[in-house]
């Protein structure tokens, strides 16, 4: 009833927060190595699904270059 929809409520919204604060940090750790980042990376980091969060800051923090992110990325799909 009505709480258990509260509680799916409330782990949808920690789950959204979660996506929301990888996908901020991935953003963050991108500009900090790279400085501005072109627009269509920003689209492809805010398009970042849970399951591919933690690979995507992995290779965030090992590219050596914003295009070598954003093609590893595209290659691993």
């Amino acid at each position: 009833g009505r709480a258990e929809g509260r509680a799916e409520g409330r782990a949808e919204g920690r789950a959204e927060g979660r996506l929301d604060g990888g996908r901020a940090l991935i953003r963050r750790l991108l500009e900090r190595r790279f400085g501005r980042l072109p627009a269509a990376v920003l689209r492809e980091v805010a398009s970042l699904r849970d399951d591919e969060l933690d690979a995507a800051a992995e290779q965030a923090a090992t590219a050596p270059s914003v295009k070598a992110w954003s093609e590893g990325r595209r290659s691993a799909d």
